[in-house]
């Protein structure tokens, strides 16, 4: 979508290096950081634009098939029977 991100700085926006903003879970950084995004409209737009792309290069399905095929297809020596 595009939109610039705020969140808290824990583990699962921590993957991955992704362009967003992490604050510590207070309401002192949260304001902080809504005020220093909000304030600066061309931060706004590159933000989001950085964002969208970081998705479209990490984790569009299209193109990461062959990294896919692989995970989810068996290896021919540990193959699992279904019996």
């Amino acid at each position: 979508m595009g939109w610039p991100v705020i969140c808290t700085d824990i583990l699962p926006y921590q993957s991955f290096d992704a362009p967003v903003v992490r604050v510590k879970n207070t309401k002192e950084q949260w304001l902080q950081a809504i005020y220093e995004m909000v304030s600066d409209s061309e931060r706004l737009t590159h933000s989001g634009d950085r964002l969208r792309q970081w998705v479209v290069d990490n984790f569009i399905l299209q193109n990461h098939l062959q990294e896919w095929m692989l995970a989810l297809t068996p290896l021919e020596s540990g193959k699992i029977d279904a019996e």
